[in-house]
C-alpha cells in the first residue's frame, strides 16, 4: 500500500482536509433518527508526473438516509493512462483505509479486499468523471473519504 501525505488546513473556511493539488471537497451526512453522522469526501488523485491536471466536483454536500445510495463524481482532466484515482476512508481515531482505485487508462476499478465494507462500494470511470458509489448507506459508512 502506498503512503501519501495529507494536510489538515484547519483555518480553511470549508472545514475540509486538503490533499495537495485538490481543493475540492464533498460533504456527506447520513441521517438516523436523532443522530447525524457527517462525512467529508475528498478525492485524491495520485499522480506520477507533473502536468496540467485538474480535479473538480459540482456538488459539495450530500445528505442521505440509511438504505439509500450515493454517487460521488469528480471530473479529473490531464491524467495520463498510467494514473489512478484513489478513494480512501478515514474515521476518527482510525488509520486511513483504501476503498478502491480507478485506472485513468482502462477505467477498471480495483476494490481493496482489506476494507471491511468493500461490498458496499463500487467505482466507475465515464469520460473524465471518476465515481465512487456507496450502496445501501449505513451509519458505519460515516467518515472522511479522500
Amino acid at each position: 500500500m502506498h503512503k501519501f501525505p495529507v494536510y489538515n488546513y484547519s483555518n480553511s473556511s470549508s472545514g475540509c482536509i486538503d490533499y495537495p493539488k485538490s481543493t475540492e471537497c464533498t460533504k456527506l451526512a447520513v441521517k438516523e433518527k436523532m443522530f447525524l453522522g457527517t462525512g467529508v469526501i475528498l478525492l485524491s488523485v495520485i499522480l506520477g508526473i507533473e502536468a496540467q491536471r485538474r480535479v473538480s466536483q459540482k456538488k459539495a454536500s450530500w445528505t442521505k438516509s440509511k438504505g439509500k445510495s450515493v454517487i460521488f463524481d469528480c471530473e479529473a482532466t490531464g491524467l495520463s493512462s498510467g494514473d489512478y484515482v484513489h478513494w480512501y476512508q478515514k474515521k476518527e481515531g482510525e488509520p486511513f483505509k483504501r476503498v478502491l482505485y480507478i485506472s485513468s487508462g482502462t477505467g477498471s476499478t480495483t476494490k481493496d479486499n482489506d476494507h471491511p465494507q468493500n461490498a458496499d462500494f463500487s467505482g466507475e470511470k465515464s469520460g473524465n468523471a471518476y465515481k465512487l458509489k456507496i450502496s445501501n448507506i449505513k451509519m458505519i459508512h460515516a467518515g472522511t473519504y479522500y
